[in-house]
């Protein structure tokens, strides 16, 4: 090594340096120390920094948390009244199945008895054939002016001008008399 370092010697500017280092070791190794102590004084106050900045950017992702739970909870909470009225709903939509059912059955029994009725009496059958009032007619259909309320002339024309949709006589026109 010693050998090494009289041969680094004879280079111009390596050789002095290398002259002044074996020269003033005590100087040199403060120097170092000195470094040494702005290095650690430096890499200090970056990590007092950094962990500043950590530890408010953390406190504000808990507070983020925080506010994330409280709607959370609020949604879970409407979720379930959602899921609970949905039950409900379900309840409501299968009683209305079931009466629409119980209601169509009762519709075809009484159609079927008036249909049979008219066939076997011939008094009901005359009381099908005749046409309804023009005032029953626009009450039915929605379609009433103010004079067919009030009794005015144009309620002749009600019964025979019905817009489609609209209620037609008792007994189907295919029934024979």
């Amino acid at each position: 090594m010693l050998n090494l370092l009289k041969l680094l010697g004879k280079v111009p500017f390596l050789g002095t340096a290398i002259s002044f280092v074996t020269g003033n070791v005590r100087l040199v190794i403060e120097y170092l120390l000195i470094a040494v102590a702005i290095a650690g004084a430096a890499t200090a106050l970056t990590l007092w920094y950094r962990t500043n900045y950590l530890e408010s950017r953390n406190d504000e992702l808990r507070e983020r948390i925080t506010n994330v739970e409280v709607i959370n909870e609020a949604q879970d909470q409407t979720i379930t009244d959602l899921q609970n009225l949905r039950k409900i709903d379900a309840e409501v939509m299968a009683g209305l199945v079931t009466d629409y059912a119980k209601l169509s059955k009762s519709d075809a029994a009484a159609r079927k008895k008036l249909s049979d009725l008219e066939k076997q009496n011939e008094r009901v059958r005359d009381y099908l054939d005749e046409p309804l009032p023009a005032e029953l007619v626009c009450m039915l259909n929605n379609s009433c002016t103010e004079a067919t309320k009030a009794g005015g002339a144009d309620r002749k024309g009600a019964a025979t001008e019905q817009p489609a949709g609209a209620v037609q006589k008792a007994r189907p026109a295919s029934g024979a008399k």
